[in-house]
């Protein structure tokens, strides 16, 4: 019974922080895919990143804006990298993609962070730079947003 439980809080915790693993992974072979690194399942540029931080029609900070409304993400903070970056699998780290070629990108948020940010229709942006490198999982296209480089 209580292996039971185990299993379906570890499935209701993948269901919830990591759904692109159910498109991929057989139901059978989900908690063994988690724990078996061999059956992880990588892309770069991962789906996710693309969907959620890869704008290749923005060119301002207007564009980055609707891209967040369209986005639907009230209450967060979504960085946005423009236009179509070349991307490879970084090999001084496991399971991390990046850009090659720098490229514009903006954060936007839904309050104002400091008096740098500019007010576009419902949310607030601002430009990181006009040349800048980021990495994702390629696990999972989770953004490392911290360690951003703009140039």
């Amino acid at each position: 019974m209580k292996s039971l439980i185990v299993k379906a809080i570890v499935l209701i915790v993948i269901i919830i922080f990591a759904p692109s693993l159910l498109t991929v992974v057989q139901p059978d072979n989900l908690l063994k895919s988690m724990f078996d690194p061999v059956n992880t399942c990588t892309s770069c540029p991962h789906e996710r990143f693309l969907s959620r931080h890869l704008c290749t029609a923005c060119r301002t900070l207007d564009d980055a804006g609707n891209f967040c409304r369209y986005m639907n993400s009230p209450g967060r903070t979504m960085t946005i990298f423009f236009g179509q970056p070349s991307f490879e699998l970084k090999t001084y780290m496991k399971h991390r993609c990046g850009n090659i070629v720098g490229v514009p990108a903006a954060v936007c948020s839904i309050v104002a962070k400091d008096k740098t940010y500019i007010y576009v229709g419902k949310y607030y942006c601002k430009y990181l730079g006009k040349t800048c490198y980021g990495e994702h999982s390629s696990q999972n296209g989770h953004l490392f947003f911290k360690e951003i480089r703009c140039m």
